[in-house]
């Protein structure tokens, strides 16, 4: 949510998605075991290990969202023509299977995924601006090496990739005294440079 008021702070609209995500089973405990052992099936494994598969609810939600919103562009006096897709870690998986897996009628005009499962992934020939970030010392995803950039660069499709050394899982607007102080001011900045926002000052 602090994300979105920046963007507003920068005249960017936000809409904030919650996705449906996998159904729980009635016996928590057993739900729990369950996901904790899908998480370690990739947890820090390295190159491919996660090749993750994207349940169909998250997908499905955002694209109804994008299209919802799309359809009321004019009532809310948003620019339809420059819809574009944000994602943290699960959603970042979202978000990146659907700018690469769904008819291009339903893609957006850029996405943005923060800490996403990063395997190699079949890139369309008219895929459309993407900025990834990533940390090396990510818990979660840091050793999972870095095939979605390589499919991208393959595709000669456009994307902006950020390494930070020392964010672990975390991207947002807050005030750590390292080397990634103000990372969140590159992908607003990426913005500007593609036409999606303005330049900052």
């Amino acid at each position: 949510m602090r994300i979105a008021g920046v963007l507003t702070d920068l005249s960017i609209a936000s809409f904030v998605l919650q996705y449906r995500p996998d159904a729980t089973l009635r016996d928590w405990p057993d739900s729990a075991k369950k996901m904790v052992a899908r998480i370690k099936d990739w947890i820090d494994k390295p190159g491919e290990g996660l090749r993750s598969v994207e349940r169909p609810f998250p997908m499905k939600d955002e694209i109804a969202t994008v299209q919802f919103a799309r359809a009321c562009a004019a009532t809310w006096r948003v620019d339809a023509a420059k819809a574009g897709t944000t994602g943290f870690s699960a959603s970042a998986r979202t978000t990146l299977h659907v700018a690469t897996d769904v008819a291009s009628v339903d893609r957006t005009v850029f996405s943005t995924m923060l800490y996403s499962s990063m395997e190699a992934v079949r890139v369309p020939s008219d895929a459309l601006p993407a900025f990834v970030a990533k940390a090396p010392d990510d818990p979660l995803s840091g050793c999972a090496g870095y095939g979605h950039i390589g499919s991208s660069v393959f595709a000669h499709r456009p994307i902006e990739f950020r390494a930070f050394q020392r964010v672990r899982h975390n991207f947002g607007p807050s005030n750590l005294t390292d080397i990634t102080t103000g990372r969140i001011d590159g992908l607003f900045r990426w913005l500007a440079l593609d036409g999606f926002g303005k330049t900052l000052q």
